[in-house]
């Protein structure tokens, strides 16, 4: 700092400034500028933006953002250089936010933005995932006949790619006046991450065609675009073009490949090529290697797995991380015993390699198969160690490795955790469910279930309102004045109340934060605002306020709620052992044929389910129909129904499917008419087992189903008689047991 008192001209000034910003000291810049100013040295906004440079350069953006504060405070006006130098510096050191706001100041301030401030606030707004703030951007430059450099152009189309904007990406490609291969490559990398196969080769194309160089960048992106079933060939075609365009095919070229033929189990491919690159061990990654061995796996090759999975620790020497000990765990699994998987998971640990769930879940489907109940708790007791959550599968495999040896409680004890909370009573609940679709639910493991189960949840109902978590609701009324019939207890008994649930009326509890849903009539609240006082379990909204089942919003029936913990997760067991009957009755459309069963998989998305093969699955039994017939004469169906299982939507969903859509249920096509006022949909019976003995209620239809039957024929007198009883309070025949017959697994 002593050479500020020798320097006297702004030119000096400025070169000395220049060098140190060249040189990265950033900090002795700006010290010279402070020390040129207490010597009294006159300063201007070029030095100043010289300074800001030298601050840019070295990432430096809370320096160079001080340093345009500075330029105001020394009575000089900051201009456009200025403030595109600070936006650059954010823009380079991601901070995105704080580059826009400078855009912002300087719009504000009157100046005009110059390329380098758009570019640097587009390049910013790819860091910030805003795509559509890019793009416009790009156009207000075009506008003031500031043409995009092909730097700008890159940033706006990676922006697009980042946000899965593939389509806007090759627009602002098509619109650019200059083109190279990189921002080719942003686009083509825009359309590889959604898979956009035809797009991306077509941008590949293009680059011959521009008389560009498509280098290993490009290729890696369009073979990444073929990573998807049945493409390996596309993939492998890839490969060959790039090695005769003189192109060296990079480690991640050979990772894309060998995934395309992954998905297609073309295991032989990937082997070749893997054989065919021996000299260049770089080419060889822990990627290619997970590749190839799960493929092997998927075709039953585990013994070529094994032999892979030494070659690429033994012979190339490469450091196996969590991916690659999941898929040899996963490959290996069809001929593997439960000693070879335990070494695995010690291995994993000396290797300090963290296991993941799936590599748990594969070692405990092992330790099931070979009933190694010593192995199965080792592995629980490794998972708690390592905070590493056992799902459901995990837990029920550990179980079926326990069940002969009767150690099924310490598994089970293991769902509780450090403490006891709901939160490992619903997931005993689960693993009941999955147990029983698993054939593995034996009565001693049952007994094992319901007693743990019951333990845990009197020492909820022990603790007390300190089992309860923060106030459930605040507002006073959830009824809303659209909703004329409130709730009401149907039966009462010492363990549960078997509620009917008017129409319009939710089950959950709607978020306190959400206006829209605090207009809805809440059954959860209604029960909270009733019996609250009365037991303890009524204010837990985190076990649905004692809840133990759901409806529709628009279908009416009854409802189970439990009136301690106890018998809330006793009624939850319950319905995951099967041990309910739930019947309805409902109007379609058409002549439905009776008795029937519908068993077709349904998933749901969006709040709606469909039929198809990827989905869970259901199973709905069509007891009886009646014929009846519409004011118009349309054929109709009152049809009553029993749940096998219960997913969301599922009678609406099934007779939507099978061509006979429910009357009122316009969502799933059915049709609306004057007369029915909402979805035709009551459930009329419900029989649960509980330890305190049998529920059987009924329910006759209400007012508004039985009015708007009043209209319609019957076709016949077994029509007539099913509408008697569906009218009266007992709307079913007696008879049965009352546990539903177990779906398929």
């Amino acid at each position: 700092m002593r050479a500020a008192g020798r320097l006297r001209h702004p030119r000096d000034c400025m070169a000395v400034v220049a060098a140190l910003g060249s040189r990265g000291a950033w900090d002795s810049a700006v010290g010279l500028l402070a020390q040129m100013r207490l010597d009294g040295l006159r300063l201007d906004v070029v030095l100043c933006n010289a300074a800001l440079g030298a601050c840019g350069r070295s990432h430096r953006w809370e320096q160079a953002a001080a340093a345009l504060d500075g330029v105001r405070a020394v009575d000089l006006r900051p201009d456009v250089v200025s403030h595109s130098t600070a936006a650059t510096a954010c823009e380079r050191s991601g901070r995105w936010s704080r580059s826009l706001g400078l855009l912002g100041l300087l719009t504000q301030r009157g100046l005009v933005p110059n390329a380098v401030t758009c570019g640097a606030a587009v390049g910013a707004c790819g860091e910030g995932r805003r795509w559509g703030e890019a793009i416009a951007l790009t156009d207000s430059m075009a506008r003031r006949d500031l043409p995009p450099s092909i730097v700008t152009c890159g940033a706006a189309i990676a922006a697009c790619g980042s946000c899965e904007q593939w389509a806007s990406a090759v627009a602002l490609l098509d619109s650019s006046t200059a083109h190279n291969t990189v921002i080719y490559n942003a686009a083509i990398t825009a359309c590889s991450r959604q898979a956009e196969r035809q797009a991306a080769l077509k941008l590949l194309s293009q680059i011959t065609r521009r008389s560009l160089q498509a280098d290993a960048i490009s290729f890696n992106a369009a073979v990444s675009a073929c990573d998807a079933r049945g493409t390996w060939g596309l993939a492998v075609s890839l490969l060959c073009q790039l090695q005769h365009c003189d192109v060296h095919p990079t480690a991640t070229t050979l990772g894309a490949v060998t995934s395309a033929c992954e998905k297609s189990m073309q295991w032989p491919v990937s082997l070749r090529l893997l054989r065919g690159i021996q000299k260049d061990g770089k080419l060889h990654t822990v990627v290619a290697y997970s590749n190839l061995i799960s493929a092997c796996g998927k075709d039953g090759r585990w013994e070529l797995a094994v032999e892979l999975w030494g070659e690429a620790v033994d012979r190339r020497g490469l450091d196996p991380d969590m991916t690659l000990y999941d898929t040899i765990m996963i490959a290996r699994g069809i001929g593997a015993r439960w000693e070879w998987a335990l070494g695995l998971v010690r291995d994993m640990a000396r290797m300090r390699v963290r296991p993941t769930p799936l590599t748990y879940r594969a070692a405990m489907a092992l330790c099931k198969t070979g009933e190694a109940w010593r192995a199965a708790l080792d592995l629980l007791g490794r998972m708690r160690k390592e905070t590493v959550e056992a799902d459901v599968t995990t837990c029920r495999d550990a179980v079926g490795a326990c069940s002969k040896s009767g150690h099924c409680g310490l598994v089970l004890d293991h769902l509780r955790g450090d403490s006891l909370s709901t939160q490992g009573l619903d997931r005993l609940v689960l693993l009941a469910n999955a147990l029983v679709a698993a054939d593995l639910a034996n009565d001693g493991v049952l007994e094992a279930v319901s007693g743990t189960a019951r333990r845990w949840a009197e020492a909820l109902d022990q603790e007390g309102p300190s089992a309860v978590g923060s106030a459930p609701h605040t507002a006073d009324d959830w009824r809303p004045s659209g909703t004329p019939q409130p709730p009401r207890v149907h039966a009462s008994r010492r363990d549960v109340y078997v509620l009917w649930k008017p129409p319009g009326w939710v089950v959950a509890e709607p978020p306190q934060d959400d206006q829209r849903a605090t207009r809805q009539a809440a059954l959860q609240a209604w029960i909270w605002r009733n019996y609250g006082r009365e037991h303890v379990i009524a204010n837990d909204p985190r076990v649905k306020h004692g809840m133990v089942h759901r409806l529709d919003k628009e279908t009416s029936g009854l409802m189970l709620c439990a009136k301690t913990y106890r018998d809330y997760y006793a009624a939850k067991l319950s319905f995951a052992l099967w041990r309910v009957r739930k019947e309805y009755v409902c109007l379609c459309r058409g002549c439905v044929a009776a008795p029937r069963r519908l068993d077709a998989p349904l998933l749901t998305e969006g709040g709606r389910s469909r039929v198809a093969e990827d989905g869970k699955q259901a199973l709905t039994e069509l007891r009886a129909a009646g014929r009846l017939l519409g004011p118009g004469g349309e054929p109709l169906s009152l049809v009553r129904v029993r749940l096998h299982t219960g997913r969301t939507h599922q009678i609406r969903a099934h007779l939507g499917a099978a061509g006979h859509p429910l009357v009122g249920d316009g969502p799933y096509g059915g049709p609306c008419p004057r007369w029915c006022p909402r979805v035709f949909l009551h459930a009329c019976r419900l029989v649960v087992r509980l330890p305190r003995g049998r529920v059987d209620a009924g329910s006759a239809l209400p007012a508004d189903l039985a009015s708007a039957l009043e209209p319609l024929r019957a076709a016949d007198g077994a029509a007539r008689d099913l509408v008697r009883r569906c009218a009266s309070a007992d709307p079913v025949e007696r008879g049965g047991g009352a546990v539903a017959p177990r779906p398929r697994a």
